[in-house]
């Protein structure tokens, strides 16, 4: 099996923690993670066809790499790194579920290794995804 690399456009948006709907008593997950989740599923399952969806879904270990690379802001305490909002893990988050919804693996308890990082840009915010069958 061949390795799967994505580039996913657009503004990132983390992870939401599920909210409380007090009126029913019910946990839900805020409208922007389930549509951004979406868009990056529909995404992952679109380009992941394109290259050799006959490939998966991956059923043993895999490795997975996830490279966020936010706007830089005119102002910020932290030039040379994104060291503030959104939190890693939870773009880290968003993208397994999201990759788990598109079908590319079985569950996302198969990723053994991991390596994910944020990134200053200059032009277009997205998030890249490569995911490798373990041990490559």
């Amino acid at each position: 099996m061949r390795e799967l690399r994505i580039v996913i456009p657009g503004k990132i948006v983390p992870k939401g923690r599920p909210r409380l709907d007090r009126r029913h008593g019910r946990l839900y997950t805020p409208a922007a993670t389930v549509a951004y989740e979406g868009f990056v599923r529909d995404h992952i399952s679109i380009m992941a066809g394109r290259q050799r969806r006959e490939s998966w879904p991956y059923l043993g270990p895999v490795e997975v790499e996830i490279i966020a690379w936010l706007l830089k802001p005119k102002r910020t305490k932290h030039p040379d790194h994104p060291a503030g909002k959104p939190d890693l893990d939870n773009i880290v988050k968003v993208a397994l579920d999201a990759i788990t919804g598109a079908g590319v693996w079985k569950d996302d308890a198969q990723v053994v290794a991991m390596d994910a990082r944020k990134v200053w840009t200059e032009e277009a915010e997205c998030l890249w995804v490569t995911i490798i069958p373990y041990p490559a």
